[in-house]
């Protein structure tokens, strides 16, 4: 998997730094939200110093279809993570005051890659808000947003309980 995701020309220059394009392996980022403590944890940052541009990237891997992706992504809320994470990096880009005043972070990228290593990795750019508009649109249930979710985990851990729906 590693060796497809380092030669694949669709996903080898998220792993390849240059003089231009700086790489954030492993990029952790602790910081405050809606009164609550979050932390991040990105595969990736590609900071590209020509362009000025900031990428956010996570590594998934499936032994199913590519085709799965969608579904994986809204099964284990992966549109929660890339809000989050994208929150985290623009934070912390922030906190570096004027040295990336100039910079637009992209969209994030999920990279995804097949544990059968027979087809080549691909990647899913993803807005999560208008990602999560769309399944909310064409569901009959109703997704939570991240502020929802973390104003409501606010509310339980002030009353310690965690069973009852609390408004």
């Amino acid at each position: 998997a590693v060796f497809g995701l380092r030669n694949s020309p669709f996903t080898k220059h998220y792993f390849e730094s240059s003089s231009d394009v700086e790489i954030w392996d492993q990029f952790t980022h602790s910081f405050d939200l809606h009164n609550l403590h979050c932390k991040c944890m990105l595969d990736s940052v590609v900071i590209d110093h020509n362009l000025k541009t900031i990428t956010p990237v996570d590594l998934k891997t499936t032994s199913g279809s590519y085709s799965d992706f969608k579904y994986s992504a809204l099964k284990y809320r992966y549109d929660l993570q890339a809000h989050l994470y994208t929150l985290g990096l623009t934070d912390f880009i922030s906190s570096k005051g004027p040295e990336y005043k100039d910079y637009t972070i992209k969209p994030f990228r999920f990279v995804v890659s097949s544990k059968t290593g027979f087809e080549t990795p691909h990647v899913y750019v993803m807005n999560p808000i208008s990602f999560l508009n769309k399944i909310n649109e064409h569901t009959s249930s109703t997704y939570r947003n991240l502020y929802e979710i973390l104003v409501n985990f606010s509310k339980h851990s002030k009353s310690s309980d965690f069973v009852h729906d609390i408004e």
